[in-house]
Formats: C-alpha cells, sequence, structure tokens
C-alpha cells in the first residue's frame, strides 16, 4: 500500500529528472558560465529556491547533469554490448556516440576544466571516471592504457576547438592498432620516479644549456620578489586561475596573494579579463622550465627538450599547467579565452607537424609514421597528462612522453632515459 512519503519521493524524483532536463537544456545553450540556477529553474517552471532543495549549487547541479549523460551512455553501450568487442571497435563505437553528440562532449569536458579544484562538486567524480577509463582501457592493453587514456583526453579538448583539423578516431584507431604487433619498438613500460632517470643527451654542437627542474608535486613556487609588481601580479594570477578557475577567481584574492591593495591591482588590469589575456600570453618566468631553443629548435632537438620539460612537474605557477587548466575549461562558447585557445591550438597543430616533418626530413622517423598524426598526438597526449596532474600525481609523465616519441623514430634517433627501460 502506497503511502505519503512514497508519494512525495516521486514527485522528487520526478522533479529531480525535469530539473536535470532543464539543466542540459540551460548549460547546452548558455554555457556554464552563463547558465544559472534561475535559469534552470525557469526551463523547468520551477522555482529557484525549488531547485536549490535538490542542488545546492551550480557546480552540483552540473557535475550531477554530467554524471547522468554518462550513465546514460554507458546503458547505450550495454546495450550494444560494447564490451564484449575488440577493443579497436569499443572505441570507433565511443567515438561514434561522441562525434553524434558534441553538446555533451563540450560539457564533460567543460567539468573537467573547472572541476579541478579538490573542492569542487564534481572532482571525485572526474578523478574516478579518468582512473575507470585506464582501468577499462587496461583489459585490452595492458601498461599502453595510460598513454592512450591521455592522449583521448588532449584528442577530444582538441577537437572541440578544432573540428575540421583534429580526427580523433584516426589517430586512436592508429595507436591502438600498434600495441602488441611488433612494430619495431619494444613494449611501453613506466618508472614513477623521475630521479632514476639520466639526462636527456646534448648536441655538442648545440650552447650548453641547464637541464630543466626536476619539481614534485609539492615544491615550492619560486621567489617572485624580483619581478616588477606587473609580473607577479601576472605570475599570482596564474596561481588563482589555474587553481580556482577564471570564474571562480576574484580580484581581492589575486591581491591578498600579493599583500596589496586590491585597488592597485585594479590600476595595471582594469579587469579579470585584461588579467586573463595577458597571463594567457605572458611566457612565465624567466626561470621556469620551458623549449630552451623555442622556435629554433627542430626536428629531434625539439623533441628532446619536449621530453625534458615533461621531467619538471609543473608547479602551481607553471605557465604551460595554467594554460591547459584554463583550455579545458574555455570550451565553454562563452568563455572569454575560446579564441585565444582555437587560434593557440592551430599554432600548436602547425607546429607540431612541422617537427615530424623534419625528423622525416632527416631520415630519422620509423617507416609507416605519418608525420601529421605523430604530431597530433603528441599534442593531445602532452595536454592530458597536463589535466590529468590536477586529478592524480603521474610521475612518470616524462617517461610516458619519451616512449610515445620513440614510438615514430628509427632506433639510433631514440631517446636514451630511464636506466630500468632501456635496459
Amino acid at each position: 500500500m502506497a503511502t505519503p512519503s512514497d508519494g512525495r519521493r516521486r514527485r522528487s524524483a520526478a522533479s529531480r529528472v525535469e530539473i536535470l532536463d532543464a539543466a542540459e537544456a540551460e548549460f547546452v545553450a548558455r554555457g556554464y558560465a552563463d547558465g544559472s540556477l534561475r535559469g534552470v529553474a525557469a526551463r523547468a517552471g520551477m522555482s529557484a529556491p525549488g531547485v536549490a532543495r535538490h542542488f545546492a549549487d551550480k557546480e552540483a547541479l552540473y557535475t550531477a547533469m554530467v554524471e547522468r549523460i554518462n550513465d546514460r551512455n554507458l546503458e547505450a553501450f550495454r546495450a550494444l554490448g560494447v564490451a564484449d568487442r575488440p577493443p579497436r571497435e569499443q572505441v570507433r563505437l565511443l567515438l561514434d556516440r561522441l562525434l553524434e553528440r558534441r553538446d555533451e562532449a563540450t560539457l564533460y569536458t567543460n567539468l573537467i576544466g573547472e572541476a579541478r579544484r579538490p573542492s569542487h562538486a564534481g572532482h571525485a567524480f572526474v578523478a574516478e571516471q579518468l582512473s575507470g577509463i585506464e582501468g577499462l582501457l587496461g583489459g585490452s592493453l595492458g601498461p599502453e592504457a595510460r598513454a592512450v587514456q591521455a592522449g583521448w583526453e588532449g584528442l577530444r579538448l582538441m577537437w572541440l576547438y578544432e573540428p575540421s583539423r583534429i580526427d580523433p578516431w584516426t589517430s586512436l584507431d592508429r595507436r591502438i592498432a600498434e600495441v602488441g604487433d611488433g612494430a619495431g619498438y619494444p613494449p611501453l613500460t613506466t618508472v614513477r620516479d623521475p630521479a632514476l632517470h639520466d639526462p636527456v643527451p646534448r648536441d655538442p654542437a648545440r650552447p650548453s644549456q641547464p637541464p630543466a627542474r626536476r619539481l614534485g608535486p609539492g615544491a615550492a613556487a619560486a621567489d617572485d620578489t624580483d619581478l616588477p609588481l606587473r609580473d607577479r601580479i601576472v605570475r599570482a594570477a596564474g596561481v588563482v586561475f589555474a587553481a580556482e578557475g577564471f570564474r571562480k577567481a576574484r580580484i581581492r584574492a589575486i591581491a591578498a596573494e600579493l599583500d596589496i591593495p586590491h585597488t592597485t591591482l585594479i590600476y595595471h588590469f582594469p579587469t579579470k579579463e585584461d588579467l586573463l589575456r595577458e597571463v594567457l600570453e605572458a611566457g612565465g618566468r624567466p626561470d621556469q622550465p620551458r623549449i630552451a631553443s623555442g622556435d629554433e629548435a627542430r626536428g629531434l632537438d625539439y623533441l628532446r627538450e619536449v621530453y625534458e620539460l615533461a621531467f619538471a612537474y609543473p608547479d602551481a605557477g607553471d605557465i604551460s599547467r595554467v594554460r591547459s587548466a584554463l583550455a579545458f575549461e574555455a570550451v565553454d562558447p562563452y568563455h572569454p579565452a575560446q579564441a585565444y585557445f582555437v587560434e593557440r591550438y592551430g599554432r600548436l597543430i602547425d607546429r607540431l607537424r612541422g617537427v615530424y616533418r623534419e625528423v622525416q626530413a632527416d631520415g630519422l622517423l620509423r617507416p609507416g609514421v605519418d608525420p601529421d598524426e605523430a604530431g597530433v598526438w603528441m599534442l593531445g597526449l602532452w595536454e592530458g597528462l597536463r589535466i590529468r596532474s590536477f586529478y592524480r600525481d603521474d610521475q612518470d609523465a616524462a617517461e610516458l612522453v619519451r616512449l610515445e616519441i620513440n614510438r615514430s623514430l628509427v632506433d639510433p634517433a631514440r631517446i636514451v632515459g630511464s636506466r630500468q627501460s632501456d635496459r
């Protein structure tokens, strides 16, 4: 016999479904930044307090919405019997669904960017998803799973910015096809302690350069007292943007980090958008790890420096980590940094493809490797590893980068790294 409490539970569950339906419509139409609980309430025909009874804030609602999308997709995959199919067919079906549902891909990717703070309502969900996907891939791909999963996250991000230039299916299909097919390289192994690695051999004809810093996850930020105030503001803003996200960051909090009046900060940067633009364009501190040769590096030299840079576990103010973090939240079409990242990824795709073409011209590319595909994959791997650093301690990132680079090279050109993995 039904009781009054049973009726209330049914009405509550029905209201929750209506709210989540309205949330999908609201955030697809207006993006995370401009979407609001009031907008969701209006679409659901409810009051804002009524929505708040189910979801405490926008973070909680957005996370629940993405979780429901994920559950819906998993149910569809179960109905198709995806788990019983070969790995490459699984990936094809997953990508087909992704390509059909670009809005869902945008919502999920945006959550990865927004939820990087441990205090965010969706942080635990995203961390669990990243580990779960890697675990599922591990059943078929073994130790290859971590690199494949990181590359996939980066590919999806770049596809949302450059859909006409990125083909996630082709890139993943080629990468997975290499697993265990005897393509002329040893199986991928990883070493978690970067201190076990030898420095990258340097070309004696090139000027001597110091190795990249090898930072741990608890490494202290660099001392900025030697920088001009404007530069210190930009660096402090980068730290806050990376930790809190652009939307959550507050000018007063950035000023407090520097122990200056917020009016002083506003004098240099009248709006938060002005400060964001400067952070994205900045190159970080002069002593931060970077591609030392900049645009002058070519071919194999550039790839060696990419590996060297990967040794530096990114600290809070590392500009590459800040950019990667903001890139995931800026897939929101209303984010002020979206145009910047469309241009940035277009430029980086051209750069990495050019690097691999130079490797090919030097006779160092393994036969059968497409330099354009290799460049896109390496960029995707890098972005995937950077965003994962907000959710897990990937101390073997440099080894993953080295081994992925070596997949594309002939034997004499391969980068020597870990003593353990190169024995």
